[in-house]
C-alpha cells in the first residue's frame, strides 16, 4: 500500500461497474485471479493523462469508455479480496502538481524517453518502448524518407541511432550494425573520430558485432572506443562509466568464448582503475554493475556481489522501478545461479521480473529471458512442472516477437520436449495411484 502502479501500455477502463466486472472475469479462472481495479481521479487534477472517449470508441456510448495514456503513474490506495479467486484494487491517478517526488520522477523518465518535438518520431520511441518493434521501424523509415526540418529538425545520425537499437532488439544484428554505422558515418563529415559523441556509438555498435558473432570486427570497435574516452583530458562520469561498460562488454563476451577477445589485465589494465572510479563516482547507477560482470566472468563471485549490492543501493534511492535495477537483480540472481544457490537465484529473477512487467509489454524480450533464467533454475532444482510452465511462457513470447522459425523458438520447444518426457513416467505413476 501506498506504493506506485504503472502501466507500459494504454489501459482502456469503463465507468460502468457491471461492464467492468465481467472484463475482469469475476473470478472464474480456475487459473489465475481477476483484479478489479477502481480509479480515483482527482477533480481539480491538472493532467493530461486520461481522456474520456466515448463518443470515438469502438465500443459506443454505454461503456463510457476512459483512456489512460502509456506510462500514467497511480498510487495504489488499498487492495482487499471481493472473493475466493477476486480482488479489488483501488488506485489514485498521481497529479504532478501535488505528488511526490518519486511519482514526479517515474512520470518524467517515461516522458524524456519517449516525446519529441517531431511526432513521428515520438510515435517511433513509443512504439520501441512497447516493443513493438515492426511498427517503430515504419515511422523510423518515414523519418528516413521525409526528414524533419525546422522547428522539428532531427539529425539523420540521431535517427539511424535510434533504428539500430530497435533492430538490435530484434536480433537482427546486421540491420543494427547498419544503421549505428549510418549514424557514425554522418557525423564523421563535420567531426573528428576522437569527438566523445561517437564513444557510446561505438559501443553500440561493437556489442552489435559480437551479437552477431564478428569478434575480429567487434574488438576493433569496441577498442576505438576506449581509445577516445583513453583521450579525453579529464573524463566526465558518463565517459567513465561508458568506458567500464565497454570493458563489462569485452568479459561478456569472453564468458561465451574464452577465445575471442583479448585485453591487457596487466598492472596498466583499466581493470586496476575500478576502485579509482568507484571511489570518484560513490553514487553512480551504472558502474558497480559493469565491474561486478568483470568480477563474475572472472569467477569472483563475492567482488562481483559487493560491487552488484553498491549499486543496488543507489540504484533504488533514486527510483526503484527503473529498468536499471532490474538489470542488477538479474546479475545477482546468475552468481548465485553459478555457485548452486537455486531458490535465491529464482528470488532475485523474480524481483527483476516484477521490474519489467511494470515497465514493458508482457511479451517484451527481456520478460522472456528472466523468465528463460528462471526456467533453468526450476529445472535445475528438479521442480520440471515449474520448469515447464516457464518454459512454455518463453515460447509464447518468442513467437510472438519473431515466428515459428526463429532459433530462439527451436530452444524454447527443445526444453518443453525434454521436459515433457521427463515428466511422462512421474504423471503416470500419479494417476495410477
Amino acid at each position: 500500500m501506498g506504493g506506485f502502479y504503472s502501466i507500459p501500455n494504454f489501459l482502456s477502463t469503463t465507468g460502468n461497474r457491471q461492464l467492468a466486472e465481467i472484463f475482469a472475469g469475476e473470478g472464474t479462472s480456475i487459473e489465475a485471479d481477476s483484479v478489479l481495479f477502481e480509479i480515483d481521479v482527482p477533480k481539480n487534477s491538472r493532467t493530461v493523462a486520461y481522456a474520456n472517449i466515448s463518443e470515438d470508441s469502438a465500443f459506443g456510448e454505454g461503456e463510457n469508455e476512459v483512456l489512460f495514456t502509456m506510462g500514467t503513474v497511480f498510487r495504489i490506495i488499498s487492495a482487499e479480496k471481493i472473493n475466493e479467486r477476486a480482488w479489488l484494487v483501488k488506485l489514485k491517478l498521481s497529479d504532478d502538481e501535488n505528488e511526490d517526488e518519486e511519482t514526479r520522477q517515474v512520470q518524467l523518465r517515461f516522458k524524456n524517453e519517449i516525446i519529441s518535438s517531431n511526432g513521428t518520431m515520438s510515435f517511433a520511441r513509443l512504439a520501441s518502448r512497447m516493443a513493438r518493434y515492426g511498427v517503430a521501424v515504419k515511422f523510423y523509415d518515414l523519418l528516413l524518407q521525409n526528414p524533419p526540418v525546422d522547428d522539428e529538425f532531427i539529425p539523420l545520425s540521431k535517427i539511424h541511432e535510434e533504428l539500430g537499437f530497435v533492430y538490435y532488439s530484434l536480433q537482427q544484428y546486421e540491420n543494427a550494425i547498419e544503421h549505428y554505422e549510418a549514424s557514425i558515418q554522418i557525423d564523421l563529415e563535420e567531426y573528428p573520430v576522437t569527438d566523445r559523441r561517437f564513444f557510446k556509438r561505438c559501443n553500440d555498435l561493437g556489442c552489435a558485432y559480437l551479437a552477431n558473432r564478428d569478434f575480429m570486427k567487434a574488438e576493433q570497435i569496441l577498442n576505438t572506443a576506449m581509445r577516445i574516452i583513453e583521450d579525453i583530458s579529464e573524463p566526465d562520469q558518463t565517459s567513465s562509466e561508458i568506458y567500464v561498460k565497454i570493458i563489462a562488454d569485452f568479459f561478456r563476451a569472453k564468458k561465451s568464448d574464452i577465445s575471442i577477445v583479448s585485453l591487457n589485465e596487466g598492472e596498466d589494465s583499466p581493470i586496476h582503475k575500478f576502485q579509482s572510479l568507484v571511489e570518484k563516482y560513490p553514487n553512480s547507477l551504472s558502474l558497480g554493475n559493469d565491474i561486478g560482470t568483470v568480477y563474475y566472468v572472472k569467477g569472483n563471485y563475492e567482488k562481483a556481489m559487493e560491487m552488484y549490492e553498491l549499486c543496488l543501493a543507489n540504484q533504488l534511492s533514486v527510483d526503484r522501478y527503473d529498468p536499471c535495477v532490474a538489470r542488477t537483480y538479474s546479475n545477482m540472481g546468475f552468481v548465485h545461479h553459478d555457485t548452486g544457490r537455486y531458490d535465491m537465484a529464482i528470488e532475485f529473477f523474480n524481483k527483476e521480473l516484477k521490474i519489467l512487467m511494470k515497465n514493458h509489454h508482457s511479451n517484451h524480450l527481456e520478460i522472456s529471458g528472466a523468465t528463460k533464467a528462471m526456467a533453468i533454475c526450476y529445472y535445475m532444482q528438479g521442480d520440471l512442472k515449474q520448469a515447464l510452465a516457464c518454459w512454455t511462457k518463453v515460447l509464447d513470447m518468442q513467437i510472438y516477437n519473431f515466428s515459428e522459425i526463429h532459433p530462439t523458438v527451436d530452444e524454447a520447444m527443445t526444453w518443453i520436449i525434454r521436459i515433457s518426457e521427463k515428466l511422462a513416467p512421474q504423471e503416470s505413476e500419479e494417476e495410477s495411484t
